[in-house]
């Protein structure tokens, strides 16, 4: 591609400033038109709380069902208070605005702080019901939120190693949609799903919310709002893609892409993480042997399929199925009590070691395997991909790569395992453009 030819210093300069003068907010439209005729003086501060909420809500804020799917219902979400006050400054600015918000009935809070030597609760925000709605666009364009926003936006960045440094740039300037066609997308699942709902209800809410989440990350991408960072607690790398729906990845502006994934990895991060003990603390079974095998072959999912079809008669999907794995894997000692007495007929030397692995402490052990996974996919695989020419996205355990590239990049990603570990997992290959 030829690069657009460098603008003059002060064409630079007034192009900055007119891209500066505004920036883009995105919230429910029933509480965009509130805000629009209230006679609040500061309306661009409650722009700020409400499109504040929307963002934390739609990514963090979401549970998830037995299933592992997203639920998107109205629920509170945490946010720490110093989140809106590093962009609305003055406690007195800050106090009215969400006093003005919480008498009109726009926002809802939970009323707890809780704060203890190992955790610390903060307050719950939600919208009232009778407000969710699609998201509408506004802007902010008082020069000082503007600039509190970029500012609050550029601190966000870490320290990362050179060869993800490289990937972030790739990432930044080569990460498009196609936004038309995406949202077209969207759209036409929206008004499916819409038919039928009573407006107000829970179903309607978690359509209008399932839209509004993939709504706002085509718009926030298309409006170059881009991050990444690096998770210091698991090692993973965190983007736009990595938040966006799968279903919305066949609409990246780059031709012929194609994933590579490694069949059922979470099983195969924990195989290699038995392999390594079974010569220390644990003794090698036919057992162990069995799961290993099943997880390398990439069979593991459909072989446990049929032990809970025997026993539930449900018809469940591969992506259920795999929900339901990660829950035994993952969840509380205790919980998820008769999925886990499925998988502890077939596998209960495995079952018992995952529990005494857990502990008092389940989140560690997914970190543990989390870890494991970061440390290979994107410590060790991403800079000899990218040391060997080709460029690619990164989804945790999976790479994006050009069909031309897909043959070199499998023998990379096969070479690596071997060397590290000795093995080498099953791989599925999508077409995704």
């Amino acid at each position: 591609m030829i690069p657009w030819p460098p603008l003059p210093k002060e064409r630079h300069k007034r192009t900055n400033d007119v891209i500066n003068k505004s920036i883009k907010r995105y919230l429910p439209q029933k509480i965009l038109n509130f805000i629009n005729s209230c006679d609040f003086n500061k309306k661009q501060d409650l722009i700020i709380i409400c499109d504040m909420i929307t963002r934390i809500s739609i990514y963090r804020g979401k549970s998830k069902n037995k299933l592992g799917n997203k639920i998107y219902s109205n629920v509170f979400t945490e946010i720490p208070k110093y989140y809106f006050k590093d962009i609305i400054t003055g406690s007195d600015n800050l106090s009215s605005a969400f006093s003005y918000l919480k008498d009109n009935s726009i926002v809802i809070t939970d009323g707890t702080y809780h704060y203890h030597t190992n955790y610390k609760k903060c307050i719950g925000y939600k919208f009232n019901d009778s407000l969710i709605s699609v998201v509408g666009t506004t802007t902010i364009s008082d020069g000082c939120l503007v600039k509190r926003i970029i500012k609050n936006k550029n601190n966000r960045k870490m320290n990362i190693s050179n060869s993800i440094k490289d990937y972030r740039k790739y990432f930044i300037n080569n990460f498009k949609l196609r936004y038309e066609e995406a949202f077209k997308w969207v759209e036409d699942e929206y008004n499916l799903g819409i038919k039928g709902l009573k407006e107000g209800g829970p179903e309607w809410i978690e359509c209008v919310n399932k839209y509004n989440y993939s709504a706002m990350s085509i718009h926030m991408i298309e409006d170059r709002d881009v991050f990444f960072k690096r998770n210091t607690t698991n090692g993973r790398i965190d983007t736009n893609l990595t938040n966006l729906r799968s279903e919305l990845r066949q609409f990246i502006d780059i031709k012929d892409l194609r994933q590579i994934d490694i069949k059922n990895s979470q099983p195969i991060f924990l195989s290699l993480l038995l392999d390594s003990l079974l010569c220390g603390e644990m003794k090698f079974t036919k057992e162990k042997k069995s799961f290993m095998d099943k997880c390398f072959r990439g069979d593991l999912y459909e072989y446990i399929f049929s032990f809970f079809y025997k026993k539930t008669q449900k018809q469940l999907t591969r992506k259920e199925i795999k929900n339901i794995i990660f829950a035994i894997f993952y969840s509380k000692p205790g919980s998820y009590q008769k999925e886990k007495n499925i998988f502890k007929d077939i596998f209960p030397e495995i079952l018992n070691w995952i529990e005494k692995r857990k502990g008092n402490n389940h989140e560690k052990f997914a970190i543990e395997l989390q870890k494991m996974e970061s440390s290979m996919c994107i410590d060790m695989i991403l800079p000899l991909l990218h040391l060997n020419g080709i460029s690619c996205f990164t989804v945790h355990d999976s790479w994006i790569v050009k069909q031309d590239d897909l043959d070199n990049a499998l023998n990379i990603i096969k070479n690596s395992f071997m060397d590290k570990y000795g093995m080498i997992p099953s791989f599925s290959q999508e077409k995704l453009t």
